[in-house]
């Protein structure tokens, strides 16, 4: 056998080891995995039934000594107010040395309701139409737990331990659901599933579903609660896999001693998630490692064919990173395989002090503030410690030219002894990834059309500030545009649009650095900032005439109304409390606006939508540039400009685009003219709107 017969040998049987290996941990993987689910499925759902058996069975078995005493003094006649006293007497008792949250013995006695705390009812209460007495007498003599229900003392969902006594008269004590509660959510492991405890008929006792109260054998929680509640209830399922919500759940149900059951659903996607991801990135380091240990045994057959080969693949690995070097710790030597900050390959060079040399490398290629810590992650003194349970560790940074980038040492090989021989150094070029991460994370916050900071951000800086209290220099502004519907209407969205980022500008040119400016609806803004009443002044002023400056394209003047609140002013108010002042303020100068300007908004939007559906076509012409802007047409309009729309759609003795524009040149700023188009009369209308000529077209006959 040849030497490249042999070194292929080697590879097939390093390939196989490896997809043998990965085969091995895969199964290992998913066996100890299904264990590991049904371990914590059973526990979960038997620690659940373990603290609701104890916590009902504290409470039945003291219901049980309690009946039998006050049945005692039924049967021998005792007079209902030494009954009252002496239920009053056990309430007071199991209040001091059971539970604090104990609402108390209570029942129905010689035709009398009698309550252990002193709670009177009220004249309308029906003791003998309560569910805990109605229960309690279809039950006879038996004691039983009852159906949930609304309490009226305490206004919370209970359930009672009830029994019938002699004589049909009736003694009860309340179950909070609150307290299982308690201990469903103390039990429950989050991140797993969902655990649920249902009673005899269906009714969600408890849940982390948040769905109490609900039937899942009615199906009141959807379908797929009341296909589980079937299979627990109906074909005493204990253990299952079923979709519930549209993912994959293993269900783990137990019976508790008073027939209720303890339901724990684990989301089998979210158990294997982490996993598959650890099995992915040991396949990934586990693949680096194979193929690095390939290359030092294609290396050691002293082959120049082989070591040729070896090296293409090498450079193919260290393609992806900027650098890539191999050093070997015993002998304090390294070996350059790849690197893109100057054009040398595979230089082999005998360092005396490599570990100084690789400390003195990292000054000149990292930032000043990651300097200390990379110095820290390349000292070859700790490296062998560091890699002793890994075979990879990195570390991200900044470098000087490249901007982020991530450092890897890779272990390759072991001495006999178990210590490692060869590691590689890389480095990786992952600044296109930081970049993409910071663009999402500004996207998520900052508004796309303005650039301010959106709603997210504004409720996130509202729960910021509702935490603390609100320094003096602290001031709310509440900004709203004044007409954008109108524009939005008769110009379109384009010059809408325009509006907003108009009066977002104006709004950032005053405020600059000294506060936060949020878009938090369609024409609405707030700011929030820190200033004293001279600086507040300013940056107001700055706003101002930063309005009174704007000319757009579509849009020749802009107009705001604010709302200020102050802190100072409003010392014991919440930033939420300071918002609607703010608010109320805003829509006062407003009102205020729209009255100085003799309009009313309400007739304005009614008769601009009347003339728009009077129209077939009303379009915003440029004359001086030849173009156009649909602002409603109910056909389809295929012109791009206005001379070519008068040409062609228009038929008859429509004017030309010269000679309107010769008409509106004279100060006329009314047009009007009969026209024939498809053998119907058509009025044309052409209105002067500062640099604006809107066209209406209306069928007449």
């Amino acid at each position: 056998m040849n030497i490249r017969e042999n070194y292929l040998s080697t590879v097939v049987l390093s390939i196989l080891l490896f997809v043998g290996t990965m085969v091995f941990m895969i199964h290992t993987f998913y066996t100890t995995m299904s264990a590991k689910i049904m371990t914590i499925g059973e526990k979960t759902s038997e620690a659940a039934v373990n603290a609701i058996n104890v916590y009902m069975r504290e409470n039945i078995d003291n219901m049980a000594l309690a009946s039998e005493s006050v049945n005692y003094m039924v049967k021998k006649q005792t007079s209902t107010g030494e009954l009252a006293t002496y239920i009053k007497t056990l309430t007071e008792g199991y209040t001091a040395n059971y539970y604090k949250d104990f609402t108390g013995f209570f029942g129905y006695f010689n035709g009398t309701y009698l309550d252990g705390t002193g709670w009177d009812p009220g004249p309308d209460f029906q003791p003998t139409q309560r569910p805990w007495y109605i229960e309690a007498i279809e039950a006879g003599g038996n004691l039983v737990v009852t159906t949930p229900y609304l309490d009226r003392q305490t206004g919370d969902i209970m359930i009672s331990v009830v029994k019938k006594l002699f004589g049909n008269n009736v003694l009860a004590v309340d179950i909070s659901l609150n307290k299982i509660d308690e201990l469903v959510h103390n039990i429950y492991q989050e991140g797993y599933g969902h655990l649920v405890v249902l009673d005899s008929k269906g009714l969600v006792v408890s849940s982390t579903l948040k769905d109490k109260g609900k039937n899942w054998l009615k199906g009141e929680s959807g379908e797929d609660s009341r296909l589980i509640a079937k299979e627990i209830f109906e074909k005493r399922t204990t253990q299952k896999e079923i979709l519930f919500e549209g993912n994959e759940v293993i269900i783990y149900a137990e019976k508790t001693l008073s027939g209720w059951y303890s339901v724990f659903l684990m989301d089998k996607k979210t158990l294997y998630k982490d996993a598959r991801l650890n099995m992915l990135l040991f396949f990934g380091a586990f693949l680096i490692i194979l193929i690095i240990l390939l290359y030092f045994c294609y290396k050691s057959n002293r082959s120049r064919i082989l070591a040729e080969d070896s090296l293409k693949q090498i450079q193919a690995l260290a393609g992806i990173y900027v650098s890539m070097d191999v050093i070997d710790l015993k002998k304090s030597t390294f070996k350059e395989v790849f690197n893109k900050f100057h054009n040398q390959n595979l230089i082999n060079e005998k360092i005396d002090l490599i570990n100084v040399y690789f400390k003195s490398l990292v000054k000149g290629l990292v930032v000043d503030e990651f300097v200390e810590e990379m110095a820290e992650f390349v000292d070859l003194d700790t490296l062998k410690d560091r890699l002793k349970y890994n075979t990879t560790i990195t570390k991200e940074f900044i470098g000087k030219n490249l901007g982020w980038c991530r450092g890897r040492f890779v272990a390759v090989d072991y001495c006999k002894d178990g210590t490692i021989n060869h590691v590689i150094w890389a480095i990786e070029d992952i600044n296109g990834v930081k970049l993409e991460e910071e663009r999402l994370i500004t996207e998520s916050i900052v508004d796309k059309l303005t650039g301010c900071f959106n709603r997210r951000s504004y409720e996130d800086s509202l729960d910021y500030y509702s935490d603390k209290p609100l320094e003096k220099d602290f001031i709310y502004v509440s900004i709203d545009l004044n007409g954008l519907k109108f524009i939005n209407d008769s110009l379109g969205h384009s010059a809408g649009d325009e509006l907003i980022k108009g009066a977002a500008d104006s709004i950032r040119n005053g405020v600059t650095n000294k506060g936060k400016i949020y878009r938090i609806g369609g024409d609405e803004f707030a700011v929030i900032l820190h200033a004293s009443s001279k600086e507040f002044k300013e940056i107001m002023d700055n706003i101002n005439q930063s309005v009174t400056n704007f000319k757009g394209q579509y849009v020749k003047t802009i107009s705001i109304s604010t709302g200020i609140a102050k802190a100072v002013d409003y010392s014991q108010c919440s930033i939420k409390e300071l918002a609607k002042i703010a608010d109320k303020k805003m829509y006062e100068d407003k009102e205020r606006y729209y009255q100085n300007n003799g309009q009313d908004r309400r007739r304005e939007q009614e008769t601009f939508k009347w003339i728009k559906e009077s129209y077939q076509t009303i379009l915003a012409m440029d004359l001086k540039n030849d173009s156009f802007r649909i602002i409603q047409s109910t056909e389809e309009i295929k012109q791009r400009k206005v001379s070519a729309f008068l040409k062609t759609a228009i038929e008859g003795n429509c004017p030309s685009l010269k000679e309107i524009k010769e008409y509106f040149s004279k100060e006329n700023n009314y047009y009007r003219q009969k026209i024939r188009k498809g053998g119907e009369e058509i009025l044309l209308e052409l209105v002067k709107e500062k640099d604006w000529v809107i066209l209406y077209l209306k069928r007449i006959g």
